[in-house]
C-alpha cells in the first residue's frame, strides 16, 4: 500500500471502448431514479385525491425521505466497498423497482408509502455515490469529469421529465376519479417498464471493472480500497479543506432540493399569481431541464483545464445570484423574468452537483470516490431536511418572500466558505 504512482507506472493500462456502454447503463439507472424522484411534485391536487391523503402526510413523508438520505451515507460506503461496483449497481436498480410498490391507491397508503420512501432513499445514496467510482474505474483521468457529468445529465433529465410530462397526462380537473386513476397508472406503467429494463440490462451486461486499469491513478485507488472503512473515513475527515467543502456542497444541494420541493407551491401562492398548476409545473420542469447541459459543459471544461476551485466558485456564485433573482421574479406581475431566472438557476445548481463530486474525489484521492461522494450527499440530505422544513414553516405563515430570502442567505454563507477552500487537487 506504500507504492507510489511512479512505481506503478510500468503496470500495463488500457482504455476500453465498452467504457461508454458501462457508463450508459449507469446513466439509464440515473434517469430512472430521477424520473421517480419528483414525479408527484407537479401534481399536488391530483396526487392528493388519488392517494386520499392530506398535505400533512406528504410533508411528513418528504421529511422522512430526506432523513433516511442523511443517515444512510456510511452504510452505503461500507456496502459499496464490500461488494463492489456491480452488486452496488444492482442494489441501486432495485430501488427503482421497490419504489413502484407504493404507487397503488389503497387504505394502506401511509404504511406502504412510508416503508418504500424509507428504503428507496437509502438506495438513492447508491445511485448518487456510484458514478464517480465507476467513472474512475473505466475512464482515463482526462475523461473522468465528463463521464461523471453524463450521469448527472441523465439524473436531471429524469427530474425534468417527471415535472414536465405528468401535467399533460393527468387532467387538470380531478372530478372524474376513474380517468384520474387510469392516467396515473399510465405514468406508473411507463416508469415500471423503464425500471425493469434498467434492472435487467445491469444484471446481464454491467461489468465490475475492465481487465486492465485505464490509468495508474486507478491502480492507486484500487490499492487504497483495501483499507478498512474506519481508516478511510478518518483520512478524509482529517482533511480540513474537504470538511469545509462538505458543508458548502451540503448547503448548495440542500437549497436546490428544498427549492425544487416548494417551487410549485411558491409560484401558485405568490402575491398576485394567476398561473395554473400546469404552467407552474412547466416552470419547475424548465429549472430541471435547463440544468442538463451544464454538467456536460463543465465536465468537459474540468477535464481540459483542471481549474476545479475557480470553476466551483464561479458556479456557486451563479447559484447565489440566480436564487436572489428568483426571489424577486416569483413576486413579479410579469411572467418572463421567472422563466429566465429558473433557467439560470437550473444550470447553476445542477452543474454544481457534478463539480462537487469531482472536487470531493480530487481533495480526498486516493481514498475511494464513493466514500467522499456518499459523505457530501449524506450531509446534503441533512440540509435538504432542515432547509425544506424551515422554508415550509415560513411559507405557512404566508411569507413566500421570507422563505426565498432564507435560501439566499444560506447560499451566501456557502459561497463565503467556498472561497476559503484551497486544497490540492490530487487525482
Amino acid at each position: 500500500s506504500g507504492q507510489t504512482t511512479e512505481q506503478l507506472h510500468p503496470i500495463k493500462t488500457k482504455i476500453y471502448k465498452r467504457r461508454f456502454f458501462m457508463i450508459s447503463l449507469t446513466c439509464l439507472g440515473a434517469l430512472t431514479s430521477g424520473i421517480q424522484n419528483v414525479v408527484y411534485a407537479g401534481l399536488p391536487s391530483s396526487v392528493k385525491i388519488y392517494f386520499k391523503a392530506s398535505p400533512l402526510v406528504y410533508d411528513l413523508l418528504t421529511s422522512l425521505y430526506y432523513f433516511m438520505f442523511a443517515i444512510s451515507g456510511v452504510f452505503c460506503i461500507w456496502v459499496i466497498e464490500k461488494v463492489g461496483n456491480r452488486i452496488s449497481h444492482i442494489i441501486a436498480s432495485i430501488k427503482c423497482l421497490l419504489r413502484l410498490t407504493s404507487t397503488h391507491c389503497n387504505n394502506f397508503f401511509i404504511k406502504k408509502k412510508g416503508i418504500c420512501y424509507t428504503n428507496s432513499k437509502i438506495f438513492q445514496v447508491f445511485v448518487l455515490s456510484l458514478p464517480p467510482k465507476i467513472a474512475g474505474t473505466w475512464f482515463d483521468s482526462n475523461q473522468i469529469s465528463t463521464a461523471t457529468s453524463m450521469t448527472v445529465f441523465s439524473y436531471q433529465a429524469g427530474n425534468g421529465l417527471s415535472l414536465l410530462l405528468p401535467p399533460y397526462i393527468i387532467p387538470v380537473s380531478a372530478s372524474d376519479t376513474n380517468l384520474l386513476k387510469t392516467r396515473m397508472l399510465y405514468i406508473f406503467g411507463f416508469i415500471a417498464a423503464l425500471a425493469f429494463v434498467s434492472f435487467i440490462l445491469i444484471i446481464i451486461f454491467f461489468e465490475e471493472k475492465p481487465p486492465l486499469p485505464p490509468s495508474t491513478s486507478a491502480v492507486v485507488a484500487s490499492i487504497t480500497e483495501e483499507k478498512p472503512l474506519i481508516d478511510s473515513l478518518k483520512t478524509v475527515l482529517s482533511n480540513s479543506n474537504f470538511v469545509r467543502f462538505i458543508f458548502t456542497f451540503a448547503i448548495n444541494y440542500g437549497s436546490f432540493c428544498a427549492i425544487m420541493t416548494v417551487i410549485v407551491s411558491q409560484i401558485l401562492k405568490a402575491d398576485g399569481s394567476k398561473l395554473t398548476d400546469k404552467t407552474a409545473g412547466q416552470i419547475a420542469a424548465t429549472a430541471a431541464f435547463s440544468g442538463i447541459t451544464g454538467p456536460i459543459f463543465f465536465g468537459v471544461w474540468l477535464d481540459k483545464t483542471k481549474k476545479f476551485l475557480c470553476t466551483s466558485s464561479f458556479v456557486y456564485g451563479m447559484a447565489l445570484v440566480s436564487t436572489a433573482a428568483y426571489t424577486v421574479a416569483v413576486h413579479s406581475s410579469v411572467e418572463w423574468p421567472l422563466w429566465i431566472t429558473t433557467i439560470v438557476f437550473g444550470i447553476a445548481f445542477t452543474s454544481y452537483m457534478n463539480i462537487g463530486m469531482e472536487i470531493a474525489s480530487e481533495l480526498t484521492f486516493p481514498e475511494p470516490a464513493s466514500t467522499s461522494t456518499s459523505l457530501i450527499y449524506s450531509l446534503g440530505g441533512v440540509f435538504c431536511l432542515i432547509e425544506t422544513e424551515v422554508a415550509r414553516a415560513i411559507m405557512d405563515d404566508g411569507h413566500i418572500l421570507g422563505s426565498n430570502i432564507f435560501f439566499t442567505m444560506m447560499l451566501l454563507v456557502g459561497f463565503i466558505i467556498t472561497l476559503t477552500i484551497n486544497g490540492e487537487m490530487k487525482r
